[in-house]
């Protein structure tokens, strides 16, 4: 004999659980349903510590210095301090013009001498100086700055094109600007380089 199964024996528990359900999400209003915290990853620029933007170095500068009187292009009597004191321009060199040898002198070395003169003569001039203060003769090596304590003789004589660049280490701190501005000077045929003293 084929009993016939009450339907609603199979719902009962279906019927269960989804009041069970309905109690614990819906029924208890203070029932939180909290999900996992997921925060979202943050971008993070990465420094290296051991690279460092390096600043614009300013030159150490000591006087003002009077100039007693210029020598030549590219040397010049200076007290500092008192005492009169040979100074020898770093990293340039000018023809002769007072060399005791008198073949080695030339109208070109009295050219740069005028134009050095007239720059510093009766000035106030600031020195800066490199690794190696004296040179084999006990002169003073410097770099010579105008009383402006920005514009340097060096510079002024390689733009002029009255000198070439001459570097002696360790004394080199500028070599790459003053063979940048005597590039400068010979391919605009400036100064000597106009007239091919220097070459070409």
């Amino acid at each position: 004999m084929h009993h016939k199964r009450h339907s609603g024996v199979i719902l009962l528990p279906i019927l269960a659980v989804l009041a069970l359900f309905v109690y614990i999400f819906l029924g208890d209003s203070d029932t939180v349903i909290s999900l996992p915290s997921f925060d979202p990853p943050k971008i993070v620029e990465e420094i290296n510590p051991n690279v460092t933007e390096s600043p614009v170095e300013s030159p150490i500068l000591y006087g003002p210095y009077t100039v007693l009187r210029v020598v030549d292009g590219d040397t010049a009597m200076i007290d500092i301090d008192g005492e009169e004191t040979r100074v020898r321009f770093i990293g340039v060199d000018t023809p002769e013009s007072v060399n005791p040898d008198e073949s080695k002198n030339t109208p070109e070395g009295k050219v740069a001498s005028d134009f050095t003169k007239d720059l510093l003569s009766n000035q106030e001039v600031y020195l800066e100086y490199d690794v190696d203060q004296y040179d084999d003769y006990s002169r003073t090596l410097a770099y010579v700055y105008l009383d402006d304590q920005k514009t340097m003789v060096q510079d002024e004589l390689l733009k002029a094109g009255l000198a070439t660049t001459m570097t002696i280490q360790p004394n080199s701190k500028y070599a790459d600007r003053f063979y940048a501005l005597q590039v400068e000077a010979r391919e605009h045929f400036v100064g000597f380089w106009r007239t091919g003293f220097f070459g070409g």
